[in-house]
């Protein structure tokens, strides 16, 4: 049974878990960790200019013919020019001791492990919040109430694993969204109407319907 507390189930995962793409623990990558300030991004120099170098998740026909890396300028997909990596990969010179996490076996120590977790549901939190703010919205307006797996882009029918066709919007469900494809992502769903999947193809919805109803540090559960 899951605990009553998406903290608790941060704390219960495995924090020495690396997925497929280098993704680890709570399933972190190194954006997650530079924008909470564990984490300064690689660089490499191409033509004497200074990238910054990471994993971002892009169109997987990038990785044929074994590229895996290459210098990305799309300001649709990356906030400045940037070489994408293929799978995330930490260097321990990169972690800035923030919580005395210095290195990837420190960022690995379950008791460690948790405070980037909390610090991580702030600040999807915070995304969400100040994202729907742009829309002149807050969470209270969407908590409580219904979306469809087959009102939402893509329309998704039937809801997969045999879902419920209704998702009730609630903040432990938020939150788990905004995890799963960024706080832009679950503000993307209440104003857009939008379902965005990640790179393994399981769906924003699914999570905010998977987690919904569970105890936060902020607030309302619905």
């Amino acid at each position: 049974m899951i605990p009553q507390n998406l903290l608790i189930i941060g704390k219960k995962i495995q924090a020495s878990v690396v997925n497929y793409l280098g993704f680890v623990g709570f399933q972190f990558q190194e954006s997650d960790l530079q924008t909470l300030g564990y984490y300064n991004f690689e660089t490499e120099v191409i033509e004497e200019i200074e990238y910054p170098k990471h994993y971002v998740d892009v169109d997987v026909s990038h990785w044929k013919d074994g590229i895996t890396q290459y210098l990305e300028t799309d300001p649709k997909v990356v906030s400045e020019p940037t070489i994408v990596t293929d799978v995330v990969h930490y260097v321990d010179s990169n972690f800035t001791g923030k919580h005395e996490i210095s290195s990837i076996q420190d960022f690995m120590d379950p008791d460690k492990h948790i405070f980037i977790i909390k610090d991580h549901f702030k600040d999807k939190h915070d995304g969400i919040v100040n994202g729907l703010a742009e829309y002149g919205k807050t969470i209270d307006d969407f908590l409580g109430t219904i979306v469809t797996w087959d009102g939402l882009t893509p329309s998704v029918t039937p809801p997969p694993g045999g879902r419920d066709n209704n998702v009730t919007i609630t903040m432990s469900g938020l939150l788990a969204g905004a995890h799963l494809r960024g706080a832009e992502g679950v503000v993307s769903m209440l104003i857009d109407h939008k379902n965005p999947a990640d790179e393994s193809g399981t769906y924003l919805l699914q999570y905010v319907q998977d987690y919904a109803g569970y105890d936060t540090p902020f607030g309302k559960d619905i």
